[in-house]
Parts: structure tokens; C-alpha cells; sequence
């Protein structure tokens, strides 16, 4: 009987990737010579296909792709603007919240529920969050709210590469935050005049 699952990664130059299927210990293996058609896997992308054991552990074969689904980015990407417009226009319809505070929220508030989504599928046939759309929040100002994520759900503190691009980030909104309080202390006389209103002293 066929098993259905999902496309977790595919390397299309290299020709292989991972299915993750439901009650499978662990990800399966695929090669694209094992593809009707030999035709380029998507991540997100749903298929059928037979598992066999080999000597490397398991592996998909007779793999039929189902149809391409939206990019999961993209479909994440409109989650996250909801989140934060709904967040923002309550502060502002109701607790007579400003604009920008109300969206820096929405953003964290975002942020904060799509890490705990993350973690409550991980593991399973559900479309992930991708990192990129994490970070992507997180250098548009939820920072905050994503390290109260990775503490409390427990959730990427442990991939380094997802730890390093984090902490680079969150690096360069130190550096423009300490730069604004700085020129707004100091006022250096190189900032033009039209641009004070940015450094309120």
C-alpha cells in the first residue's frame, strides 16, 4: 500500500531530498531517479510512494508528486501580515494605540505564535514556518517576541546555523538602536536639519 507524505527538502542540482510520511521513524529518503517522470520535487509539495528498507535506511520509491502547492513562504507571509494588521488595529481602534507601536507589536505578537506553531508541528506532515520568514520578522522589529519563542516553546536554540543568523541580526538592530539614542542625545551638527525630526533630542 502506498504511503502519503510530504516533501520536507529537495536539492534539485543534486537530485535528492527527504519525505516526511506519517507513523515513518525519521525522514525518508528520495532520489529523483525514484520520481514518475523524473520530475523536480518541491518542498511542501504532497506525494504517494513505497518505502523500502535499504542498508543507508529507509527510502522512497515509486514516488508520485501530487500537485505543487503555494510557495509556503508566501503562504506564511499573509498569515504574518494578518496577525500583525488585526494586532494593530485593535491597539489603535481600541486602546488608541499609534500606528507604528501598534505594528512593532503586531510583529512580535506574529512572531511569537508562528515560533509555537512551528513547534507544535514539528515533526509531523504539516507545512512548516520557514526559517527565512522567522528571520524576516525577526529584522523587521520582533526580535523580542522571537526570543521569548525559542525560550518558551524550546524551539531552534539548537540549530546552530538558524542561532547564528538570529543573533546577527538582532546584532545589527542593537548597533541602529544605539546609533538613534546616540545621535538623539548628542545631535552632531553633520545630520541635516531635515533629517532632525528623526533624533528627537
Amino acid at each position: 500500500m502506498a504511503a502519503k507524505g510530504i516533501v520536507v527538502k529537495f536539492d534539485s542540482q543534486r537530485g535528492f531530498g527527504f519525505i516526511r510520511l506519517s507513523g515513518a521513524a525519521g525522514d525518508v529518503f528520495v532520489h529523483i531517479t525514484d520520481v514518475a517522470g523524473r520530475t523536480t520535487l518541491v518542498r511542501g509539495q504532497r506525494v504517494t510512494c513505497d518505502v523500502v528498507e535499504t542498508p543507508k535506511g529507509l527510502a522512497a520509491r515509486n514516488v508520485q508528486p501530487g500537485p505543487i502547492e503555494s510557495s509556503p513562504f508566501s503562504i506564511f507571509l499573509v498569515v504574518a501580515t494578518l496577525l500583525t494588521g488585526a494586532v494593530a488595529l485593535v491597539l489603535r481602534f481600541q486602546l488608541s494605540v499609534p500606528w507604528v507601536p501598534g505594528i512593532f507589536l503586531g510583529i512580535n505578537g506574529a512572531s511569537f505564535l508562528l515560533y509555537g506553531y512551528d513547534k507544535l508541528i514539528a515533526g509531523g506532515q504539516s507545512l512548516r514556518v520557514p526559517e527565512a520568514l522567522l528571520h524576516l520578522l525577526a529584522a523587521m522589529g520582533g526580535t523580542p517576541a522571537a526570543f521569548l519563542a525559542q525560550v518558551v516553546f524550546r524551539h531552534k536554540t539548537r540549530k546552530e546555523s538558524f542561532q547564528c543568523s538570529f543573533w546577527v541580526i538582532a546584532f545589527f538592530q542593537a548597533l541602529l538602536v544605539g546609533g538613534w539614542i546616540w545621535c538623539s542625545v548628542s545631535q552632531p551638527p553633520w545630520i541635516p536639519k531635515s533629517l532632525r525630526f528623526l533624533f528627537p533630542h
